[in-house]
């Protein structure tokens, strides 16, 4: 499907009002996507080569160790089977999220910034939520799209304003608004 994207949010300034009643859309559109997501069941089960069983837990527990190791394309790898083989994981959101983390760690913005979208369209009440619209705003930054980081990081203080994350998105405004000052 297609998933409504910060990226769609041009602007040249910040914000208006209308602008932000768009993000605020995005974030309404995210919560009614959670109904096409079954529900949460315990840890699947796969069957490896040899005939074991291997839960979802081990499979995640492999990827994260690659993440860790730096080895972004294994761990993007681990990650997407991961989510594709079982999507209704307890752990889904966590994959979703360093799945996006490693896109990130490998420069590749987009992608990074389509993962992390992912994270609060399909896991809303997730406790990655606000580190994902963190990073969303990060990786517009690191495309010089300040206006877009603009927005997410507004929209991030204004949804979880007691978050850690609002502080770090507040901080970085000061950045934003230096870039959009600065003339092309």
């Amino acid at each position: 499907p297609n998933l409504p994207s910060f990226q769609s949010l041009t602007l040249t300034s910040p914000p208006s009002s209308a602008d932000t009643s768009r993000v605020q859309a995005a974030a309404t559109v995210g919560v009614n996507a959670v109904a096409l997501v079954p529900s949460v069941k315990p840890f699947s089960k796969q069957v490896t080569e040899d005939g074991q069983k291997k839960d979802s837990r081990i499979l995640y527990e492999e990827a994260f160790q690659s993440l860790r190791e730096g080895n972004y394309v294994k761990a993007a790898t681990e990650f997407s089977n991961l989510l594709r083989s079982y999507p209704e994981s307890p752990l889904a959101s966590n994959a979703q999220y360093w799945l996006a983390e490693c896109y990130y760690g490998q420069r590749r913005f987009q992608e990074a910034i389509d993962e992390f979208e992912r994270v609060f369209l399909l896991y809303p009440s997730s406790n990655k939520v606000p580190a994902s619209l963190l990073k969303i705003g990060y990786s517009h930054l690191e495309r010089q799209d300040g206006a877009t980081a603009w927005s997410v990081f507004q929209q991030l203080i204004r949804t979880y304003p007691q978050s850690p994350e609002a502080l770090k998105a507040q901080s970085r405004l000061q950045e934003v608004n230096a870039l959009l000052k600065t003339p092309s």
